[in-house]
């Protein structure tokens, strides 16, 4: 800024032809001056400093003008700079505070549980827990669904449901967020891994109807909608897993994970 405001007066020390011409028109004039020079030469010479000074006047105005506008130019395309600068400063401060932080790394805890459902010997239990650590944004695991999944430690085919389950707060889930419902659900599971609801016998039935029937925020909840393995009364090859999709949370609330429940 500095030097930008010396340009001006370092620019009327600038020695060019014009000024040295004016210089020594001048010259001439105090020499015809100091020798009594005939008053018609005095009068052209005059004339002529009079015309240099007016043509050095009109060049310099012209100078003056064409360096304001360049320095107004300048000025204007500094504050445009200035303003792309606070734009971009502001874009980036934004983008800072709305980058998500890191997802945290599982707890020795979480990875434990995911680990026992990979082992071979993993009982349905272990698989439950671990889709609770897997999609714990997606499920709510009620105990009466760890209850049964305990009590259905002899089912030998966990890593089955375990797959079930996953397609459930996976694929299902983001159908069901989409609005897409059952419809998506058939193309998932086929229809021999998943129903929508219950025989009508079933839902008829008071009993049957009460064991599919899980407290869930503080209300009763039936959730006829199941994942389904097998079709014989054993414990051994027969899972059930009873669910409610809750869309005002949009979570999976799974009520029961284990034995097929009585019809009546």
């Amino acid at each position: 800024m500095v030097a930008h405001r010396s340009n001006a007066s370092i620019a009327r020390t600038h020695l060019s032809p014009e000024r040295v011409q004016a210089l020594a028109l001048r010259a001439a004039l105090d020499t015809a001056k100091s020798h009594n020079a005939e008053e018609s030469e005095l009068t052209a010479l005059y004339r002529d400093v009079d015309e240099e000074q007016r043509a050095r006047i009109a060049s310099l105005q012209n100078d003056l003008e064409d360096e304001e506008g360049r320095r107004s130019e300048a000025e204007s395309k500094v504050r445009e700079l200035e303003a792309a600068v606070k734009s971009l400063s502001a874009q980036l401060q934004r983008v800072g505070s709305t980058t998500p932080a890191a997802a945290p790394a599982l707890s020795g805890n979480d990875r434990d549980v995911i680990v026992r459902a990979m082992a071979e010997n993993a009982g349905l239990i272990d698989c439950l827990e671990a889709i609770e650590k897997l999609y714990k944004d997606r499920v709510v695991v009620l105990d009466s669904a760890r209850t049964s999944a305990r009590k259905a430690s002899k089912f030998n085919a966990p890593k089955r449901a375990f797959a079930l389950m996953a397609t459930l707060c996976g694929n299902y889930y983001d159908a069901l967020s989409g609005g897409k419902g059952d419809t998506a659900a058939r193309e998932l599971f086929g229809k021999n891994s998943f129903a929508t609801k219950e025989s009508e016998t079933v839902e008829g039935n008071k009993r049957a109807g009460t064991l599919r029937t899980f407290s869930y925020k503080g209300c009763d909840i039936p959730m006829m909608a199941h994942l389904k393995i097998g079709v014989k009364d054993s414990v051994a090859e027969t899972f059930r897993c009873h669910f409610h999709w809750d869309a005002e949370d949009r979570v999976v609330v799974i009520g029961h994970c284990g034995k097929h429940l009585d019809h009546k």
